[in-house]
């Protein structure tokens, strides 16, 4: 699975910091929010959901069909799979880092859609339209 994912506080939109003791404290949410992202999108029940769903997606030509991915029931245990990775890995990251706006909505949704990304990557969905209706957290 791909790593990229972002890297600074302000693509987590975390406060800014005012005193050397915050910039440490935000320097240091961010390396978690990276590594609980990196580690979710590695958690072995993520990784056999998504080998399922890859291969229950295909269509005859070997591409990955939306529809037929979707009404899959590998699909829900993909969903679940995801779910349960982002709570394992990701939600304790931001609760911990609270007080530095971790836990507003815009570092939760860089999360989810990092996440998602890496998780569609994975799967082979590359088109615009499929990435736009192929999405966990609906």
């Amino acid at each position: 699975m791909p790593t990229t994912f972002p890297a600074s506080a302000d693509a987590w939109q975390i406060y800014a910091p005012e005193t050397p003791a915050e910039r440490v404290a935000v320097r240091a949410a961010v390396k978690e929010l990276n590594a609980g992202v990196r580690a979710a999108a590695a958690d072995p029940a993520l990784r056999a959901a998504i080998k399922a769903a890859k291969k229950a997606g295909k269509d005859s030509w070997g591409d990955i069909d939306r529809h037929r991915l979707e009404k899959s029931p590998e699909w829900g245990v993909l969903r679940r799979a995801y779910f349960t990775a982002f709570r394992t890995h990701i939600s304790p990251v931001l609760s911990k880092y609270a007080e530095y706006g971790a836990t507003d909505p815009e570092p939760y949704h860089v999360a989810s859609d990092t996440l998602n990304g890496m998780v569609l990557d994975s799967i082979g969905v590359m088109d615009a339209f499929g990435r736009r209706w192929l999405r966990f957290d609906r």
